[in-house]
């Protein structure tokens, strides 16, 4: 069996985090595709021609790590005749793609009939029904994080890009709700949507919060990024709709106290007492949830407790392995077919 996984194995993103996390115990060949600007973007794969044909000659199974975006065009006539030549496609989906333009969309979906087993973190809902025979459920891993930091009372972290469906605007909303003037909102991520980051400093200043808001919005640093969620005292997460979260997986690692919206998918990943989860989209309910968790103690021990046993169960051992029996499933299908 000789695995191929297509990612940027060199990018700053969690989605090379997450594949690195799958290489320490999987054995596969690398195949980076992913480069820093539109002129390498369009002209690496063809240098990288001596590796195409060696992944044509040697390979059983190419897993792509999410989708191709710009590198469509080419790729997908590259899959398909590896596909000719009985290889098979494995692709993992972190994301419905609800939000891409229709071209975009158009070209994941003829790439999703052409995979033969598509991977999801969460759930197949959001798969037309003749994609989800073929679709399997493998969780997020968790790392056992076992570093210590002095907590900063009253600290709430909010991590990820700055994106109107991740719900900024319903923690900072929040924090205008009887908070003690010393408590911090830490917003932490790289702004994706400049006129929603404008919009949020500005609803910080017309409620009066925006001295307890504190930005983070370039690329930090793993250490700096690691170093602000052990100091934190709480996680929030008020997105408003769901992917897998690799912030709830570090969540879980680190055993970090969460507030989380209540959507289907998260709740079925965490499987939390209610008070550890607000109505998504409201506000009110989030600043009311996220106060009980800062003053009570007990809460925040026993959500701790928690998420040591959900550690154990997705541990990325147990990830890999998930995907090593899926990979040598479909090996004996490409040998004996």
């Amino acid at each position: 069996m000789n695995v191929y996984m297509m990612y940027g194995a060199n990018q700053n993103s969690g989605l090379t985090t997450y594949t690195n996390f799958l290489k320490s115990h999987l054995d596969f060949n690398v195949f980076d595709w992913k480069y820093k600007n539109r002129k390498e973007r369009w002209f690496a794969p063809f240098k990288e021609i001596f590796k195409i044909r060696k992944l044509l000659k040697e390979g059983n199974i190419i897993h792509v790590q999410y989708h191709i975006g710009e590198y469509m065009p080419f790729f997908l006539p590259l899959l398909l005749l590896f596909k000719s030549r009985k290889g098979k496609i494995v692709l993992t989906l972190h994301e419905d793609y609800k939000n891409v333009s229709s071209m975009v969309r158009r070209f994941h979906n003829i790439f999703y009939l052409a995979a033969d087993v598509l991977i999801t973190n969460e759930h197949k809902r959001f798969l037309p029904f003749y994609l989800q025979e073929r679709t399997v459920v493998i969780p997020h891993g968790v790392n056992n994080y076992d570093k210590k930091a002095v907590v900063k009372k009253g600290t709430i972290l909010l991590p990820g890009f700055i994106q109107k469906w991740k719900g900024h605007h319903l923690a900072i909303k929040a924090m205008a709700h009887g908070f003690h003037p010393e408590y911090k909102l830490i917003i932490v991520g790289k702004v994706m949507d400049q006129a929603y980051f404008e919009d949020l400093k500005h609803l910080a200043l017309k409620i009066g919060v925006a001295k307890q808001i504190e930005w983070h919005n370039e690329f930090v640093p793993q250490e700096e990024f690691e170093r602000l969620f052990l100091e934190s005292e709480v996680v929030v997460l008020p997105h408003l709709r769901s992917t897998m979260s690799g912030v709830l997986a570090l969540s879980l690692g680190y055993s970090k106290p969460c507030i989380i919206s209540d959507l289907k998918e998260f709740v079925e990943v965490t499987k939390l007492p209610g008070c550890y989860y607000f109505k998504a989209g409201h506000f009110d309910d989030l600043a009311v949830k996220l106060y009980n968790l800062l003053e009570s103690d007990s809460l925040r021990e026993n959500e701790v407790k928690l998420f040591d046993k959900l550690k154990l169960l997705y541990d990325w051992k147990n990830i890999a392995e998930q995907h090593n029996n899926l990979y040598s499933e479909i090996a004996t299908k490409v040998l004996y077919n």
